[in-house]
């Protein structure tokens, strides 16, 4: 700046007037301000600006004159052209052109940030940070008016196709538009993997929908509110067994809470038949009537009509599922449009020789229609030669995924706590990344064990029993191993469920599912799941 001042000055007096205008220079006259070369210098850098003096065609050839010879003959050589001397002022400077860039460092002067060129448009599609697929908005708004007209609907969507995300702006709905400063929405869910899953999506959503400081209350696992009273203005996940066992030891606190309650969500709804969840549900409509919505890919216990008759009697046959145009199926076209990855089915088939004799007793349960006995799980979780099998398929498959330089992220299934560890025991041993997940792990390293599987890079099994069918999202996984034998529709989904994210929600355009075949019948197709509980479904 000081180089382009020192230029200015020797333009001299008259021809700084000229550039200032006379009629400023009189008025600085009558003010008795000062007008020197110097201080008209620097009303014209603040006036014009050092960058307008420069881009100017008719002052910046002044400028240019009024530099001394040495300085001319290297701004011109500085230019690439060397030997013109005061010439230099005729050749064109263009905004933007290296010309323009050279003339400003060669004064000193910070080049101006880039003018923003780009037209008005007279359209711009916005897209939200937590958006809804066309499917869930469907969904979403069939939802909002079966509750409108009817206070409570069950909402069926496949495994993976967004059931928790689409419900959360049905609640996000309801404290905006409907719920009073103090009311209260309620999710229940039987494992601590889904209330987390509810919990994180909650806080995802509010962030984004949400016009109001609201409380997220985390009632489940190792936290614990203390008062159920005390609960007001938010969102409140609980575990269904610790909020079944507080309504029984703290009635007074659990009826001031259901006074507030203004809408509660059930996930697993097709659980609710049960004794322990029908008590929740009656008290919770003691001192109001909140609406309701049941959240299931199986809307339907095992294979009982009973207890399916009961749920849909419960929400007044009131349903919404995914329909989608030219599709006799849902899970077709959510395989075609990438939100769920294809599966390929193959059985891993155990010898004659591993074929367990079963008591009478066992046999019975077995032909009344009921899911596996307990006693039959364990006989064939404690096989060695049925174990063998097993790891023997799981290095297989790691093989094959390594050829195709692809990694392996299994989840495993076993018949019981035992198998789990013993298997993931064995895995270690063999050189594979392994850990067991159950009901009685410790916490520290069962989440330790998740955060894991799902941020590492590295091939990895994780065998569980009863803790990962439902609530653990992790995309990546592409291979589910079912070792754990089932009739239960609804069970076998959800396994099946834990490796079906497609590549538009951050999994695999083709995921794995081996089944274990003792001879003991069960679902396979994930298509023929869904239409099981959509005949269940239709009117009679």
């Amino acid at each position: 700046m000081d180089k382009l001042k020192e230029t200015l000055i020797r333009l001299g007096a008259a021809k700084l007037v000229g550039l200032i205008g006379k009629e400023d220079v009189a008025l600085i006259k009558l003010l008795e301000m000062e007008y020197d070369c110097a201080s008209m210098a620097d009303l014209l850098i603040e006036s014009i600006g050092a960058t307008g003096l420069l881009t100017d065609n008719k002052i910046r050839p002044q400028i240019i004159r009024a530099l001394r010879e040495p300085d001319v003959n290297l701004l011109a050589k500085s230019l690439g052209q060397a030997g013109i001397g005061y010439q230099v002022g005729d050749i064109k400077f263009r905004k933007g052109s290296e010309n323009i860039k050279t003339l400003f460092d060669y004064f000193g002067v910070k080049e101006p940030l880039a003018e923003n060129t780009n037209k008005l448009l007279p359209s711009k599609e916005i897209v939200p940070t937590h958006p809804l697929f066309p499917h869930q908005r469907e969904a979403y708004l069939k939802v909002l008016h079966a509750l409108n007209s009817a206070g409570r609907v069950l909402l069926h969507m496949p495994t993976g196709s967004g059931k928790t995300r689409t419900a959360m702006n049905v609640v996000a709905h309801y404290l905006r538009e409907i719920a009073a400063p103090d009311d209260v929405v309620i999710w229940l869910a039987y494992s601590e993997e889904l209330c987390n899953q509810a919990a994180d999506e909650f806080e995802k959503a509010w962030g984004e929908f949400g016009q109001r400081p609201v409380t997220i209350y985390r009632h489940y696992g190792d936290a614990r509110v203390s008062s159920l009273s005390d609960v007001k203005n938010g969102f409140f996940v609980s575990s269904l067994p610790l909020l079944y066992k507080h309504s029984l030891d703290h009635q007074s606190d659990f009826l001031k809470l259901s006074k507030r309650t203004v809408f509660v969500v059930f996930d697993e709804a097709h659980q609710l038949p049960a004794p322990t969840y029908q008590h929740l549900v009656n008290l919770l409509q003691i001192s109001r009537t909140p609406s309701i919505l049941g959240l299931s890919a199986t809307p339907g216990r095992a294979v009982s009509q009973k207890d399916s008759d009961t749920l849909r009697d419960f929400f007044h046959g009131n349903r919404v599922t995914l329909e989608v145009d030219g599709y006799s199926n849902p899970v077709e076209y959510l395989q075609k449009e990438g939100y769920l990855s294809s599966p390929i089915f193959e059985d891993l088939n155990i010898p004659w020789g591993a074929k367990l004799l079963l008591t009478q007793e066992e046999l019975s349960a077995l032909q009344t229609g009921f899911d596996l006995p307990d006693s039959v799980l364990l006989k064939l979780g404690a096989s060695d030669y049925r174990n063998l099998a097993i790891i023997k398929r799981i290095e297989t498959e790691l093989s094959q995924l390594q050829m195709a330089k692809k990694t392996m992220k299994m989840i495993l299934f076993a018949c019981s706590v035992k198998q789990s560890k013993t298997l993931a025991n064995i895995l270690k041993k063999r050189g594979i990344k392994a850990y067991s997940v159950t009901g009685d792990t410790d916490s520290t390293q069962r989440t330790k064990a998740l955060s894991e599987f799902k941020d590492s890079k590295d091939p990895m099994v994780i065998t569980n029993y009863g803790v990962l069918t439902t609530g653990f999202d992790a995309p990546k996984t592409n291979v589910a191993f079912i070792a754990r034998p089932t009739s239960s529709v609804g069970l076998y989904s959800q396994m099946v469920g834990r490796a079906l994210r497609g590549h538009k929600v951050g999994g695999n355009d083709v995921s794995k599912i081996v089944s274990v075949q003792d001879n003991i019948p069960g679902f396979k197709s994930i298509g023929d799941l869904f239409n099981h509980w959509n005949n269940i479904w239709k009117e009679n």
